[in-house]
């Protein structure tokens, strides 16, 4: 009996921990395109693997780019774009508590 019980108990943990890692993957997944993204003019990463994401962007009156940080829309300074192509077509913000750290606007995918 004892046997049977350590089993069920491996099983249960070993299927924890699968369930685990399987959730954890995309999320580290999809936060590997910003890696090596740098605040331009800087050495400072723009991700701190929390603060980049896909985004809307638009263009104001004064062609200024706007990103949507789901809640607002903030002004990003153009020293901020970066100068890349966007992995995936998208448009990206890297900001901390409404601070543009990078913007990536959507483009051709790589």
């Amino acid at each position: 009996m004892t046997g049977r019980w350590l089993e069920a108990a491996l099983a249960v943990v070993l299927g924890v921990l699968a369930v685990i890692l399987v959730l954890g993957l995309p999320r580290a997944r999809a936060h590997d395109i910003y890696r090596g993204w740098m605040v331009p003019g800087t050495a400072t990463s723009c991700c701190n693997e929390r603060d980049c994401r896909p985004t809307r962007a638009r263009m104001d009156e004064h062609e200024r780019w706007e990103a949507w940080d789901g809640e607002r829309w903030l002004k990003v300074p153009p020293d901020r774009v970066l100068k890349i192509p966007s992995p995936d077509g998208r448009s990206h913000l890297c900001e901390m508590n409404g601070a543009v750290l990078c913007f990536l606007p959507a483009g051709p995918k790589i």
